[in-house]
């Protein structure tokens, strides 16, 4: 037997706005929903404390999401699994926010000691840069100019 995925959220009134998630209901395919609804989540709910969907509305129910039903009536995740994957991620993200941290503040080191004490700012250099980056860009130049002095 094939079934359906409805989208539910519990009516203004039932817990406040923050507890409205979408959550998501099996049920068999044309089979109008009886009675009290399980979502896959696991929450229960009684007849009149629920609204049916024609969407999302809302943030949806994020364990809804990882236990839905796939075609073969199997959860669709494996939650362990994606709360592993997201902290592997996370650490990731992480390093390589250090590490541009870093290369940020090595470039503006350099910046300081190249300017030579005439005043530059790393704005200028950057505008220099850019600068000299177009001109080589451009047909027909050569590239040796170095934009303001």
């Amino acid at each position: 037997m094939t079934s359906q995925i409805l989208l539910v959220r519990p009516l203004p009134g039932e817990g406040g706005e923050t507890r409205r998630a979408t959550h998501l209901v099996e049920v068999p395919k044309g089979a109008a929903p009886r009675g009290s609804l399980r979502t896959c989540c696991g929450r229960q709910f009684e007849p009149g404390e629920l609204e049916l969907l024609d969407g999302v509305g809302g943030m949806p129910c994020e364990a809804c999401l990882l236990k839905v039903p796939n075609g073969d009536g199997r959860a669709t995740a494996d939650a362990g699994a994606l709360s592993a994957r997201l902290a592997e991620l996370e650490t990731t993200v992480e390093v390589l926010f250090r590490c541009v941290d870093r290369v940020v503040q090595v470039i503006e080191q350099r910046s300081r000691q190249s300017s030579g004490g005439f005043g530059e700012t790393d704005g200028s250099l950057a505008e220099r840069a850019m600068l000299n980056r177009r001109a080589s860009e451009e047909p027909g130049q050569s590239g040796t100019d170095h934009g303001p002095a």
